[in-house]
């Protein structure tokens, strides 16, 4: 299996060793490369090709160079993660995948760059494992078959409603099942809940 890569640009160093030090926990991820300043940022970006580009945006404020992202070629694969002092900044920009926060708690990262390895390396793995669910996935669904709403699942998880809006994607497009009752009869036949515990929550 390959690993997963990541380049980070940010003028911060504090926040290039914390985001390194978490992707580097991975044993499928790597960073392969570090970017400090806006110097040739497009170039380095397109040059390496990682499968996430973490970009702070205040280095896309000093350059301009919000149309980095859409200068790859059609056929390119990275994934633009923003970087922002603004949670809602990359949620409101449809060109970001995710958006990580300055002010972010560190496991809701640490989640968040899970759930971005896992996704890819469960993309490959589609041909021959598409219906297994990730630790983590496990645990969303079984608090939406007990009738968590999203907001409880992140609370009770420690994790962003955006994450666990994320888990969701992943579990409906592996499973092949979208609607929650759908989800709970899923968890029930595979022992991830007990009847009598969904009926306690009723």
């Amino acid at each position: 299996m390959r690993k997963v890569s990541f380049v980070i640009a940010s003028p911060s160093f504090l926040m290039r060793s914390a985001l390194d030090g978490l992707i580097q926990q991975r044993p499928h991820a790597e960073v392969v490369k570090q970017i400090t300043n806006n110097f040739m940022l497009t170039d380095q970006v397109q040059h390496y090709r990682p499968d996430y580009a973490i970009l702070d945006t205040a280095l896309l404020r000093l350059t301009n160079d919000f149309n980095l992202i859409n200068e790859f070629p059609g056929t390119s694969t990275t994934r633009f993660i923003a970087l922002s002092p603004d949670q809602e900044y990359g949620l409101a920009n449809a060109k970001f995948y995710d958006v990580i926060s300055y002010l972010e708690e560190f496991d809701s990262i640490h989640q968040k760059i899970e759930t971005w390895v896992n996704q890819l390396s469960h993309d490959e793995d589609d041909n021959c494992s598409s219906r297994d669910l990730s630790k983590q996935e496990k645990k969303v669904l079984q608090l939406l078959a007990l009738g968590q709403t999203n907001k409880e699942v992140a609370e009770k998880l420690f994790i962003s409603t955006h994450t666990v809006m994320t888990h969701r994607k992943n579990i409906t497009r592996k499973l092949g099942i979208k609607t929650v009752s759908g989800l709970t009869v899923y968890a029930i036949l595979n022992k991830l809940v007990d009847v009598a515990d969904i009926q306690r929550q009723v």
